[in-house]
């Protein structure tokens, strides 16, 4: 989505329109639930927190009406890393991944027995495995190779430089490859 649209859907939203919100929902809801499940682990709690971070844009444009938003999807990515640490405070251990019933939604239309099998093997190994690393690489990876953000984008929602992004995304990569030598 283009800039001049997301400012022209953010106006319209603060006016009140439903319909604005929904085309801005359609084009993020699912990037910013990939991030947050793997994150959270919890298909319920991913579900929960995508919709709480709506709301929360949704009450930060009524309350800041005059509030110029730059950059959208930093701004929405930055929200849910806020979400997660508001959630892991309070949820002071993490959830078991409930994995069979993420690879059911994500790649149950898939015809063939043995792909889904194999799909399925892959994405809890590598769950497992990103389950070890320390949350700011796998935050990276996740916006990286899941997520498919340039490092430029990650450096502004993660509110670092784009070398910095680069590097712990090379030190999370060489963390998961070790991992699955092990």
């Amino acid at each position: 989505m283009f800039k001049f649209q997301e400012k022209i859907l953010l106006n319209e939203i603060k006016r009140g329109d439903q319909a604005a919100l929904g085309k801005l929902y359609n084009e993020y809801a699912d990037k910013i639930y990939r991030f947050i499940y793997f994150n959270v682990s919890s298909i319920d709690n991913a579900q929960d927190l995508t919709s709480q971070l709506f709301i929360r844009l949704l009450n930060y444009l009524a309350n800041n009406q005059k509030a110029e938003i730059e950059n959208l999807q930093a701004f929405l990515f930055a929200m849910a890393r806020n979400l997660l640490t508001d959630f892991y405070r309070s949820n002071s251990n993490r959830l078991e991944t409930p994995i069979d019933e993420f690879i059911e939604e994500n790649i149950s239309d898939r015809h063939n027995f043995e792909d889904l099998l194999n799909d399925k093997l892959e994405i809890e190994a590598l769950d497992e495995k990103l389950k070890f690393l320390p949350d700011d690489y796998r935050e990276i990876i996740v916006l990286r190779f899941i997520n498919e953000f340039s490092f430029k984008e990650i450096a502004n929602i993660i509110n670092s430089s784009e070398g910095n992004a680069r590097i712990k995304a090379f030190r999370g990569l060489k963390m998961l490859k070790n991992s699955f030598k092990s």
